[in-house]
């Protein structure tokens, strides 16, 4: 009888609905709404913040906020090596990924300079893929000819060009595009990476907030739209701090090599080793930024979930998407952060895995 009632005892107070379990719950929703609302001051801060600013962290790192931002009051997201989270008037969020050695990412190729790309090799260690033209993976370029892809009037229209527009007029657009990131990286040693996947796709305007990604992704969005509504939610053109894009790939990669310098094994194993730190397999998306096990400092679902299209062009009509999905049966050890794949074409409508990243560069 002791034996039953200390059974009883114990599920009562471990199980399901135990007592235990019930707590634990509500402590959880209780963090969950306090960091709710750090978030929200967080905004309205970033709303009175006219000018860009100078931030510097308990480790004496330092960060350039722009106006327009604020750095995040939720507690584990002011440390720049940890991941360093700003949120804007409008709560989105990005994560600053500082840069030190900027001639990681850049080098010259016919007197163009272009993004340096990596393959990564382990945890520590990667290769440069320096090879460049329309076989390779490269950026910035066009993709596709003879009326298809970037050669098609009516995606560059989509695209956010005239209607006269010709695939020259794309190429220079991004090459003048990868110039103004350049220089903004050089003077300001670090750009911004959307902490989650972008949202919005199928709404006026796109986002970078928790749980919105997975409402993208509809029939009917190309690299095309999400590169447009990408460069839109910042456009040049307006008189804000920063400009915003699809990612491009030189970033994506020094966002690997700088969880390649963390501290941290888990880390830096990330990159080539994406195992439970991703939504691999599973037959459905999830919404983004809705595991913590999927975070890595800071910035959500980069591997698994949804592939991420870039910037980076890929051999023929394709760009490069990343990360992995979760239609995919492999794990992430197989298609880990840092894999690349070129399967589905530019104009392609008719996915429903593949998603993209904003990226900020501040002017």
């Amino acid at each position: 009888m002791l034996l039953i009632l200390a059974g009883v005892s114990i599920a009562t107070l471990t199980g399901e609905n135990g007592i235990l379990t019930r707590a634990q719950e509500a402590k959880n929703q209780t963090e969950e709404a306090e960091d709710d609302e750090s978030r929200r001051l967080t905004a309205l801060e970033a709303a009175t913040n006219l000018e860009n600013w100078l931030y510097t962290d308990k480790n004496d790192d330092t960060a350039t906020i722009p106006a327009g931002f604020a750095v995040s009051q939720v507690e584990g997201e002011n440390i720049i090596e940890d991941g360093l989270v700003v949120i804007d008037k409008n709560g989105n969020e990005f994560v600053w990924v500082p840069v030190k050695n900027f001639e990681e990412m850049f080098w010259t190729y016919d007197g163009q300079q272009v993004g340096q790309l990596y393959e990564f090799l382990s945890e520590s260690t990667s290769g440069k893929i320096t090879e460049y033209g329309t076989e390779s993976y490269r950026e910035p370029d066009v993709v596709g000819s003879n009326g298809w892809c970037d050669d098609d009037t009516a995606m560059l229209i989509e695209a956010g060009l005239s209607e006269n527009s010709t695939i020259e007029d794309f190429k220079e657009l991004l090459q003048n595009e990868f110039r103004q990131l350049i220089v903004s990286i050089e003077n300001y040693n670090g750009f911004y990476i959307g902490r989650y996947e972008t949202g919005g796709f199928n709404s006026e305007k796109v986002v970078s907030k928790k749980g919105e990604g997975d409402k993208s992704i509809n029939s009917g969005v190309n690299w095309y739209t999400m590169y447009r509504m990408q460069k839109e939610l910042y456009p040049n053109n307006k008189n804000d701090s920063v400009v915003s894009s699809m990612i491009w790939g030189c970033e994506w990669d020094e966002t690997l090599k700088w969880f390649q310098k963390s501290s941290k094994e888990e880390v830096r194993n990330y990159v080539v080793d994406s195992s439970q730190k991703g939504n691999y397999g599973t037959g459905s998306i999830i919404a983004t930024g809705s595991n913590e096990n999927y975070k890595i400092n800071n910035i959500y679902d980069l591997a698994g979930n949804l592939f991420e299209w870039t910037l980076e062009a890929a051999p023929s009509e394709y760009r490069t998407m990343r990360g992995g999905s979760f239609a995919l049966a492999h794990s992430g050890n197989k298609h880990p952060v840092s894999f690349r794949s070129n399967s589905v074409t530019s104009n392609d409508l008719n996915h429903n895995n593949v998603g993209s990243r904003l990226q900020l560069y501040i002017k």
